[in-house]
């Protein structure tokens, strides 16, 4: 059973490489491509959150950011770093309702 698992990913591995050779671009320009392709930011329900609870109590100053990373995800925003990670253990796999 291990070995249906790896063979996928020993298939996908040799395929890149090939294409690797095949495109003979480098690393750097592969890397420029990649962040104009893929967002560095992807607003999940966690963040959402955090900007709600703030928007209660009054400041609005999350809120107007998340609407400044929503339309730019692939910038830096420099002080929100941390949204760019992994979804913090806490938050992996909350069920949310959309009556709540």
């Amino acid at each position: 059973r291990l070995v249906m698992l790896h063979n996928p990913m020993i298939d996908w591995l040799d395929s890149y490489d090939k294409s690797l050779e095949e495109n003979q671009s480098s690393t750097e320009e592969r890397y420029q491509r990649m962040l104009k392709t893929n967002p560095k930011f992807v607003l999940k329900n966690y963040i959402l959150q955090e900007a709600i609870e703030l928007a209660d109590d009054g400041d609005f100053s999350l809120v107007a950011k998340v609407f400044e990373i929503a339309q730019n995800p692939y910038d830096e925003h420099e002080g929100h770093e941390r949204w760019a990670e992994a979804t913090p253990s806490e938050f992996k796999n909350q069920k949310l309702s959309c009556s709540s």
